[in-house]
């Protein structure tokens, strides 16, 4: 992919390289970590594993990020910046950084069917943006700032939906609730899709229709297929970010407050989610995750 920030990792010093050895990946993939009051954050480039084992991961960057996706010609992140958007978009041949007061805590950015859009969760609203990173549509959610936590983009059945911690008014008024009051629904109709979750995030669906969610305050990930619901506990974990590889599923793996360590991306195997690999990583937490076709 002929892309600047692939560009910019041939610049990268050997202390921006480790490798993680008995990692294996069959799929490149970029990770991004928001990072936390005492430790850096950052865009990560895990390398396709060679025929030897081992994974050899990059760090792009110490930025604080959160969202992040990747489209044949196109890579969007958002940057953790409380009070206002912050976000990078990489063409083939241009950078930008955009910045914004209309937007705050600007959780999830995705590029679906072509479209930019960003969850900004400190305004209760979904945006769609244009390429420059003005904001071309709003939808908003509640009242109060960030009342709903709203934190997770993707398109389901053809439908634009997002990931909230519940349906509250007031400032924050999500906060000490979130157990079962979390959903996924519908951003035009705010028809809910999917009930009964605990601090959601990360909802994605794979090439089969699948509907996955990380239900990160249940330790769990769940997959909603058309007969059945599967679901795959991580006990102590906080699951959040989530990729669809050649026949991987990886799920980011954050520690809960008070436990040591820092975060691992957990390979699965994609038709038994039986667990074939793991990414420990030098960040304390993993916001989201993208395979890529590199």
């Amino acid at each position: 992919m002929a892309i600047l920030w692939k560009n910019k990792s041939l610049h990268l010093t050997e202390e921006h390289r480790f490798t993680v050895e008995g990692g294996y990946v069959e799929d490149a993939l970029l990770v991004s970590g928001s990072g936390s009051d005492t430790q850096f954050g950052g865009l990560y480039y895990v390398k396709k594993s060679g025929w030897m084992g081992g994974a050899e991961v990059w760090c792009i960057d110490r930025l604080g990020s959160r969202g992040v996706d990747v489209s044949s010609d196109m890579v969007v992140r958002s940057i953790k910046a409380e009070s206002h958007l912050i976000a990078t978009i990489y063409g083939e041949k241009t950078a930008r950084v955009v910045v914004s007061e209309k937007a705050s805590n600007v959780h999830d950015m995705r590029i679906l069917n072509g479209k930019i859009y960003a969850a900004s969760t400190g305004t209760n609203e979904v945006l769609q943006l244009n390429e420059d990173g003005s904001i071309a549509k709003t939808w908003s959610f509640g009242s109060g700032k960030d009342s709903w936590h709203i934190n997770g983009l993707d398109i389901w059945d053809g439908k634009l939906v997002a990931c909230a911690f519940g349906k509250f008014d007031g400032d924050g008024a999500y906060e000490g609730k979130t157990k079962g009051a979390g959903l996924v629904f519908e951003v035009e109709t705010q028809k809910d899709v999917w009930t009964g979750l605990s601090g959601p995030h990360t909802p994605r669906s794979d090439s089969k229709g699948n509907k996955y969610i990380c239900d990160s305050g249940s330790n769990r990930l769940v997959i909603n297929r058309s007969v059945s619901e599967r679901v795959i506990e991580f006990p102590g974990a906080f699951p959040r970010g989530l990729a669809f590889g050649k026949n991987s599923v990886y799920v980011g793996l954050n520690y809960l407050s008070g436990q040591s360590g820092n975060c691992k991306i957990a390979v699965l195997d994609n038709s038994t989610f039986e667990k074939t690999s793991e990414i420990q990583l030098d960040i304390p937490e993993i916001y989201d995750l993208v395979a890529t076709n590199d």
